[in-house]
């Protein structure tokens, strides 16, 4: 049996090689067209992510760029607008100090030592005149006319004129007072928490002491009391701490 298949063998083996031949140039060939063709697929695809990839990256660059440029625009809002704060904190401060120093000045005069004219060698007309420019009511610029008038009257004319001045020192610190707080009020945006709380208590504190000084008053014991207590100690001092807080809030803004 053996014999007959190396004699098939020996006397086909031209042929044999052929088709050995044949069939390795077909197996080399379809190896070379389907490592052709698997390249050109994924030379088409690599192409197509590059391209995907790079229209991706430019649209993210635009993305990033259009990011950017809105933080830098909300950057230069805020910048602004602390600019715009710091600046009117720097205004709204010393007029807040000068308001509540004008209220405070004419409501601490309002009681102590107390200058009245002379009234010596005054015309009846030049009593008129001065009473027309305190813008005394036409009722008791009638009334202290008429007791200037009498000589015997004449000192409670002057009295009547003292009395006059009391009430309209009273309303000039009333009138410096609501202007003081006016102001707080219109700005209390502008002020730190501690400075608008201090000043809120200054206020209160003067208005407390003004309530008691209004002139129809009468006043106890326990009263002159509280009325020494806010002169000397309660309204000092809550003036000078805010005057504090208001240099410690501008110098911290001046160093920012």
């Amino acid at each position: 049996m053996i014999q007959k298949v190396w004699v098939f063998l020996s006397s086909n083996l031209p042929n044999i090689f052929s088709i050995v031949g044949l069939l390795t140039v077909l197996c080399a060939l379809i190896a070379l067209i389907t490592r052709l063709t698997v390249g050109n697929f994924f030379n088409k695809n690599l192409e197509r992510h590059k391209s995907q990839l790079m229209i991706e990256n430019d649209q993210f660059k635009k993305h990033l760029n259009s990011e950017l440029e809105e933080l830098k625009h909300k950057q230069q809002k805020i910048l602004k607008d602390f600019d715009l704060y710091t600046t009117k904190k720097h205004e709204t401060y010393p007029e807040l100090y000068k308001c509540l120093e004008k209220a405070i000045g004419k409501i601490m005069r309002l009681k102590g030592e107390t200058r009245f004219p002379s009234f010596e060698n005054v015309s009846s007309e030049d009593l008129e005149d001065y009473l027309k420019s305190l813008n005394v009511t036409a009722k008791d610029k009638d009334d202290i006319l008429q007791l200037w008038n009498n000589n015997a009257t004449k000192n409670d004319a002057i009295l009547r004129i003292r009395k006059v001045l009391k009430m309209i020192s009273y309303n000039e610190a009333y009138e410096l007072w609501h202007e003081a707080n006016d102001f707080f009020i219109y700005n209390e945006l502008y002020f730190s928490e501690r400075v608008a709380g201090q000043a809120r208590k200054l206020l209160d504190f003067l208005w407390e002491y003004l309530e008691y000084l209004e002139p129809i008053a009468p006043l106890d014991s326990e009263d002159l009391r509280a009325i020494n207590e806010l002169k000397t100690m309660v309204i000092p001092n809550a003036r000078n701490e805010l005057k504090q807080l208001l240099k410690e809030d501008l110098t911290l803004s001046f160093n920012q």
